[in-house]
């Protein structure tokens, strides 16, 4: 229970960002994991995808290691680490989720979608795999679980930087201009729009944050 003990303590007490990310590593693997059981997905899944960056936790200072272009393999120093009390079926996937980016990445819309963090990370991680690695890839027995842990992972992601970023960032403040205006017309459309954006913000946001959302 010890190790079990520590890992939990991990989550509760780092509270450094996720890599190039407006978002703790705690936070965007809880969010991971909060979309596969959401879809309904098996418990082995479900613990991978909560633990599968927590190599990230092992490593001394993940943000140095980018700066100074270096991959830090968390994927293998996790798997390493985990595997000594979780069963493969768990683990596996851990080691395979970085595998798993860079097969996803040959499609350039999912390529196109990658954050720019995480596409400084696809380059350091070896970059884009080639046509004979991906069918070695697809041999792996967890492949298929990888896969779904990727997709997870990136739709978390994905769903905070549209919340904050698209609409927070850009959006809400462009729209200030507008609001403190003297245009009565447009500033009833900006609000309609904006209370409609927000609504639907909440809907995608639901899997992540179901104690919020439910209010």
């Amino acid at each position: 229970m010890q190790i079990i003990d520590k890992i939990i303590s991990n989550f509760i007490n780092n509270k450094s960002l996720y890599i190039g990310e407006q978002v703790t590593m705690s936070e965007h693997m809880i969010q991971t994991a909060m979309l596969a059981e959401k879809a309904k997905c098996n418990d082995d899944l479900i613990c991978s995808c909560l633990l599968h960056d927590y190599g990230h936790f092992i490593l001394e200072n993940p943000d140095e290691l980018v700066k100074e272009n270096l991959d830090g393999k968390h994927e293998d120093i996790g798997y390493e680490y985990l595997k000594k009390i979780f069963k493969k079926e768990i683990t596996e996937p851990i080691k395979y989720h970085v595998l798993a980016k860079r097969y996803l990445a040959k499609d350039k819309k999912y390529f196109d979608l990658l954050s720019e963090a995480s596409k400084t990370s696809l380059r350091l991680q070896g970059g884009i795999l080639n046509d004979k690695e991906c069918i070695k890839f697809e041999a792996q027995e967890y492949f298929k679980s990888s896969i779904l842990l990727r997709k997870f992972d990136e739709a978390a992601k994905n769903a905070y930087q549209f919340a904050w970023h698209s609409y927070c960032d850009w959006y809400l403040e462009l729209s200030k201009t507008i609001l403190f205006s003297d245009n009565e017309k447009a500033k009833a459309e900006v609000k309609k729009v904006s209370s409609y954006i927000f609504k639907q913000i909440l809907i995608l946001l639901h899997p992540f944050i179901p104690f919020v959302t439910e209010e």
